[in-house]
Order: C-alpha cells, then structure tokens, then sequence
C-alpha cells in the first residue's frame, strides 16, 4: 500500500504544468547567495578533511627526514670540530 502511494505521487508529481511565479530581483540574489554559499561550505569541508591529514603526513615526514639527517651530520660536525681546534686567530 505504502509503494502504490509513493507510485501515485510521482506520477502526479510528474503531471504538474509549470509554475508562473515571478521571483524578483531581491529573490533571486538571495537564491544564488544561497548556492555559492552551500557550494562554498562543501568545498571548505571537502578542504578541511583532506587537507590538513596530508598536511600532517607530509610534516610527520619532514621532521623525520630532518632527524636522519641530523643523525647523519651529527657525527662529521664532531669530527669538524676536532680538525679545527687551535687553528682560531
């Protein structure tokens, strides 16, 4: 019963001639106000969720490649150290 009366809306649903409405100019900037806003907040969401994780993952990468090279570094600015000791004017 419920089906055959979703089936009957649709079909009256479909039938219906063109509305004659007039949307005035205030109307209609409030309309597209309205869109570019709900566009503009998918987009920002959409920004928000997959952004700032590859931002992470990208800095999560950085400082590790930055402490490998510091680890790498570490032991020839010991030995640059010991070359240049009593050489200072």
């Amino acid at each position: 019963m419920n089906l055959f009366r979703v089936y009957i809306f649709l079909v009256l649903a479909a039938q219906c001639a063109s509305l004659q409405a007039y949307v005035g100019p205030g109307m209609s900037g409030g309309v597209i106000a309205v869109v570019f806003g709900i566009l503009g907040a998918i987009i920002l969401a959409l920004f928000g969720v997959l952004y700032y994780p590859i931002k992470r993952a990208f800095k999560g990468r950085r400082t590790k490649a930055k402490e490998l090279s510091d680890k790498d570094n570490s032991g020839l600015e010991e030995k640059d150290e010991t070359d240049n000791e009593g050489t200072e004017p």
